[in-house]
């Protein structure tokens, strides 16, 4: 998306809302660098409610001055965990080329949970 317009941003507060409250799963995101302040402000208010004071895992994509030596937090945003910074590229590993996205990650496991209960 270009924006977030106001019928998502009242979704994925919802989401956030609904997933936090089953307590099952814990919620996690994935924008673009372009929308990601507007989100992650959207969902911080959420958790600030809650009394969560740990961020969710962000997966960023886009941005500009991407490396794989780069630090994701390095697309702009400190909250930033993951950050996908090519896309739809192919690499041959192996004499088998294969399509791929290239990726940095603050964590070993962008998908592990990390809020404190």
């Amino acid at each position: 998306m270009n924006s977030v317009p106001p019928a998502m941003r009242a979704y994925y507060v919802a989401w956030t809302e609904r997933v936090l409250e089953d307590g099952r799963y814990r919620p996690a995101y994935y924008a673009h660098n372009a929308n990601a302040q507007v989100i992650y402000a959207d969902v911080r208010e959420v958790l600030d409610r809650r009394g969560i004071e740990t961020d969710p895992p962000f997966w960023i994509a886009g941005g500009s001055n991407f490396g794989r030596d780069r630090d994701p937090q390095e697309v702009g945003h400190a909250f930033a965990d993951v950050w996908q910074g090519v896309l739809d590229t192919w690499e041959k590993h192996d004499d088998v080329r294969l399509p791929i996205d290239v990726n940095v990650a603050a964590v070993p496991s962008p998908s592990s949970a990390r809020f404190a209960d």
